[in-house]
């Protein structure tokens, strides 16, 4: 069953890295516009998706909190 989670997630993984991949070829503007909401749209769900895996617990290790400006 563990394989059948990681096979989706590495599909969900190509899915936007080949929109990125057309988004980069693309010179129709109305076309790179769709382009660009369905990468938005993936990007969106893929981080409520990590925000519910994640609710509750710590940060993962390695990410800190953002710096205060020093200006």
């Amino acid at each position: 069953m563990a394989t059948k989670k990681k096979n989706k997630e590495s599909k969900k993984k190509e899915e936007w890295r080949s929109l990125c991949e057309l988004i980069t070829h693309e010179s129709d503007p109305q076309r790179l516009s769709e382009l660009a909401d369905q990468l938005l749209k993936e990007l969106d769900a893929r981080e409520k998706t990590n925000n519910a895996k994640n609710n509750g617990r710590k940060p993962v290790s390695g990410s800190a909190p953002a710096r205060k400006s020093r200006n």
